[in-house]
């Protein structure tokens, strides 16, 4: 829901919610969430709508025929529902151990072979909508809230010491920390890939866990690369990595030196759409208004923001 308050001179907005799910909270629901409700054109009012099934994967293609505003309770049609292109808010963390310096008959380790996937990912994306991306380290960020170019610069001159490093936590703590920072700009969402190997400490899930609801508390999709021998494949440790990758709406690829990596692209590309919406407001006197979005999805029914 959004509240704007009419006055004979001006329209201003009190900001009081986001979004209701279409299904029982803790789980992965279809939801809508506005953002910055624009009045300064009265009677047009325009704003921006974030639509995710209930999959939690952005519900792309909806026409303005889907959507229904409710101004004070009274339902109006949405003259325009446009469909936008923003970008997106990445850490990309290491967490270093010697499982990433193993080599192949070329001597080339799993962690170059990591870095030129990325590496290859960061140079494709378009000067026109740069993404806002950070590396990260157990030591600390290594780079932060840079775009492409910049980012391509500190992960090529990022050399870990790979064969002493111990695996921990520390570095996916520190990529939620700095994704967790304000976005540039409104709507932007959040990921990161976690590039980690086994980890044999028992207590493992249970100091995941404090990390798996803080992202998901911020809508931070955390994907996981699990670097290590095939061997480890099956363990308690990927397990837990896959878990956490689960229950933050990403998944996990694992690869020993011969997998083929996934498209990064694959991952992100529906994290960088938002919603564009505008309508006719029928506000004729002052106070305060309220306005909600009600979406009909083919998948999840009829999902509606905040009351």
């Amino acid at each position: 829901m959004r509240r704007f308050f009419l006055s004979l001179l001006s329209i201003s907005l009190i900001i009081v919610g986001i979004s209701v799910p279409a299904s029982a909270q803790g789980q992965i629901a279809a939801s809508v969430t506005v953002y910055n409700v624009d009045t300064s054109a009265f009677p047009v009012i325009t704003g921006f709508a974030d639509v995710t099934d209930s999959t939690g994967i952005f519900a792309s293609g909806l026409k303005p025929e889907a959507v229904s505003v409710l101004e004070n309770g009274q339902p109006l049609p949405a003259d325009s529902f446009t469909e936008l292109a923003i970008p997106l808010q990445l850490t990309v963390a290491f967490n270093q151990g010697q499982a990433l310096d193993a080599r192949n008959t070329n001597g080339i380790s799993r962690f170059q072979r990591v870095s030129q996937v990325i590496e290859q990912w960061a140079e494709a994306r378009p000067a026109d909508l740069p993404d806002d991306l950070s590396l990260v380290s157990q030591a600390g960020p290594v780079i932060n809230h840079a775009p492409p170019a910049d980012f391509i610069v500190g992960l090529q001159g990022f050399e870990p010491d790979l064969r002493t490093a111990t695996p921990n936590l520390q570095s996916l703590s520190t990529a939620l920390d700095v994704v967790s920072a304000q976005t540039p700009r409104i709507g932007m969402k959040r990921a990161v890939l976690f590039i980690t190997p086994q980890m044999e400490d028992p207590n493992l899930a249970a100091n995941l866990e404090p990390l798996i609801q803080r992202a998901i508390e911020n809508k931070i999709r955390v994907f996981v690369w699990y670097v290590d021998a095939n061997t480890t494949f099956t363990t308690t440790s990927a397990a837990v990595f896959n878990n956490l990758a689960i229950q933050t709406g990403g998944s996990m690829f694992q690869f020993s030196g011969e997998e083929r990596f996934p498209d990064p692209e694959a991952y992100f590309s529906p994290l960088r759409r938002i919603y564009n919406f505008s309508y006719a407001s029928r506000v004729n006197f002052t106070g305060d208004h309220n306005v909600v979005l009600q979406v009909t999805l083919p998948s999840a029914g009829v999902v509606t923001s905040a009351a």
